[in-house]
């Protein structure tokens, strides 16, 4: 209620709701039930991961990743007052189009990772450290 004066009483003697000026500067309570809206989504993500021995020097880790994205959206407008009501016409003041509209969504996300490691022993300094060969593939599917 942007401009609605501070006198404006949001309910009659009986308690009932009144709209007020209109419904676009009105009692916002007024109109609530008319509006359906019905959204969930879920999501979850999956992680493994192997680490592979092969000799004293020599291992491999292997990882995969599953991101699963999923939502459900739907919404619906019952007959709502617009504006004030006339007795000579039934239809003034109200907004009878009932939208409506629904929708699915899907995605899900792969990326896999392996890494391989040696040790790498240099004669000239006479120490051994760990060289990584690291590779990333990640695959989206919708």
């Amino acid at each position: 209620m942007l401009s609605a004066p501070p006198t404006m009483r949001g309910t009659n003697a009986k308690g009932e709701l009144l709209l007020g000026r209109d419904a676009s500067d009105g009692n916002p309570l007024y109109n609530a039930d008319k509006y359906i809206r019905k959204n969930q989504t879920d999501k979850f993500t999956l992680t493994q991961r192997f680490h592979l021995q092969f000799t004293p020097d020599i291992s491999a880790r292997i990882g995969a990743i599953l991101f699963y994205d999923e939502g459900f959206y739907e919404s619906f407008n019952k007959d709502f007052r617009t504006g004030i009501q006339s007795y000579t016409n039934p239809n003034t003041g109200w907004n009878r189009d009932r939208a409506s509209s629904a929708s699915f969504d899907r995605t899900i996300r792969q990326t896999y990772n392996a890494t391989l490691s040696y040790k790498n022993k240099s004669a000239a300094t006479a120490s051994t450290h760990w060289q990584d060969l690291n590779t990333s593939m990640p695959i989206a599917k919708a």
